[in-house]
C-alpha cells in the first residue's frame, strides 16, 4: 500500500470518528504531498483491505460516506463494503444477546462480573455498533466468583482453556468469553503495587454503563479504564503488533473524559508507572494522526516521532495477526513468533517503557513454561 492510499485511510479513518469530512483536504493534501483523491478501483481495493486488517472497516465507512458522489468507491468496492459493515452491526449484536446471557447466569447466582475494553470502548463512540468488537473480557473482584463463575459455564457444557498470562477462555453462544483475575497490563512488580494503592485510593473504581439500548453493565470507571486502554495497547505494540482500533478506542476515551480527569495526579501516576515517555508518544501519535485535538489530552507532552509506532501498525494491523503469512499457525509457532516480535521491538521497548518490557517478556515465558 502506498503511503497516498494510507493517508487517504487516515483522513476517512478521522472523519468517520469525528463526524466531519475536512473538504479542502480531498484533492490537495498537505504541501509537498501527491493528492489524496480521486482513488483508483485498485487503490480503492487497497483502502478497503487494509480497513479489513485494521478493523476499522466500520469506522471508515462512515468517513467514506461523507464523500461527493464523483469521489465514491467504485459500485462493487461500495457493494462489498456495505454488506460488510451489515455483517459487523449483526455480529455485534449478536455479541450484545451473548454477553447480557451471559451476565444473566452469573448474576442469577450473585456473581458481579465487570466488563473490561471492547463493549465499554464501543460505548464511547458515537455509532458504537460500526466499532468490529472481538473477545467479551470478564474481571472478577475476587478469586472465588471467578472459580464459581467458570463452574457455571462448565455445568452448561463448555471447555475452558487457560493463557499464558493466567486468563481463561472458552466460548459460550458463539462470542469468545475471557475470564481475567487481573485488571491491568502491568507486569513490573513495582508497577502492579502502585497501581493497587492508587485504586484503593478511587472511591468509585467501577461504575454502571449502559453499552446499548437494552443492556447496562457493569464497569470501569473513567480513570482506571483510561489507564488500562492505555496499558492494552503498549502491551500490544511491544509485542505481536498493534492496529488503530486500539489507537481509536483511546482517542474516544480521550474524547469522553480525558481532559475533565484529575491530569495532575494521573501525570504523577504514569511517571511512577514509567510510562511517561510511552504517553509523550501516545499522545503524539493520536495528535498527529487520528485528529485528537490537544483540548482533549489530560496534559501537554513533548512532541516524539511517531514514525517508529507507525511502522508497528502497519506492518502488522490488528494485534500483528497480519505481519506473518501463517495464518494457520500451530501453538508452538505462535509463541515463537511472540517471541520473535519482542526481541524485533527490542528497540522500541527500549526507548519507551524498558522495565514494564522486561517484565512482561518473563511472565510470558513463566507462562508458556507452565503450560507444557
Amino acid at each position: 500500500m502506498t503511503d497516498r492510499v494510507f493517508d487517504a485511510l487516515l483522513l476517512l479513518l478521522r472523519a468517520g470518528l469525528w463526524g466531519q469530512l475536512p473538504l479542502q483536504e480531498l484533492r490537495a493534501a498537505e504541501s509537498g504531498r501527491p493528492t489524496l483523491f480521486p482513488l483508483t478501483a485498485d487503490e480503492w481495493a487497497q483502502l478497503y483491505r487494509e480497513a479489513c486488517e485494521q478493523t476499522v472497516v466500520g469506522i471508515v465507512w462512515q468517513g467514506v460516506s461523507q464523500l461527493p458522489q464523483e469521489l465514491m468507491p467504485p459500485h462493487a468496492t461500495t457493494m462489498r463494503w456495505v454488506a460488510h459493515v451489515d455483517a459487523i452491526e449483526r455480529h455485534n449484536a449478536a455479541m450484545d444477546k451473548a454477553l447480557a446471557s451471559l451476565l444473566s447466569l452469573y448474576d442469577s447466582s450473585g456473581i458481579e462480573a465487570i466488563v473490561l475494553k471492547g463493549h465499554t470502548a464501543a460505548a464511547l463512540y458515537p455509532s458504537p455498533e460500526l466499532r468490529q468488537s472481538g473477545d467479551i473480557d470478564l474481571y472478577f473482584p475476587d478469586a472465588d466468583s471467578r472459580k464459581l463463575a467458570e463452574q457455571l459455564v462448565r455445568d452448561k457444557g463448555c471447555s475452558i482453556s487457560c493463557g499464558a498470562d493466567g486468563s481463561t477462555h472458552f466460548s459460550w453462544q458463539g462470542a469468545t468469553i475471557e475470564h481475567h483475575s487481573e485488571i491491568f497490563d502491568l507486569q513490573r512488580p513495582r508497577s502492579a503495587k502502585i497501581v493497587e494503592r492508587t485504586m484503593q485510593g478511587i472511591e468509585n473504581l467501577f461504575l454502571s454503563l449502559q453499552v446499548n439500548n437494552n443492556l447496562v453493565v457493569k464497569a470501569l470507571a473513567p480513570q482506571p479504564n483510561m489507564l488500562l486502554l492505555v496499558t492494552h495497547t503498549l502491551k500490544h505494540a511491544m509485542g505481536r503488533g498493534v492496529g488503530l482500533r486500539q489507537f481509536c478506542d483511546v482517542a474516544m476515551a480521550y474524547k469522553a473524559y480525558g481532559a475533565a480527569s484529575d491530569a495532575a495526579a494521573q501525570r504523577e501516576l504514569y511517571t511512577a508507572l514509567g510510562l511517561e515517555r510511552w504517553c509523550a508518544l501516545l499522545h503524539s501519535f493520536l495528535v498527529q494522526w487520528l485528529g485528537v485535538p490537544h483540548t482533549a489530552l489530560p496534559w501537554e507532552t513533548p512532541t516524539h516521532d511517531t514514525a517508529p509506532l507507525m511502522h508497528i501498525v502497519r506492518r502488522g494491523g490488528n494485534f500483528g495477526q497480519h505481519a506473518t503469512t501463517s495464518k494457520n499457525s500451530g501453538a508452538v509457532t505462535r509463541k515463537i513468533e511472540t517471541a520473535f516480535s519482542f526481541i524485533r521491538n527490542i528497540g522500541f521497548c527500549a526507548e519507551y517503557a524498558p522495565s514494564e518490557a522486561l517484565y512482561t517478556f518473563w511472565q510470558l515465558l513463566k507462562g508458556q513454561c507452565k503450560r507444557q
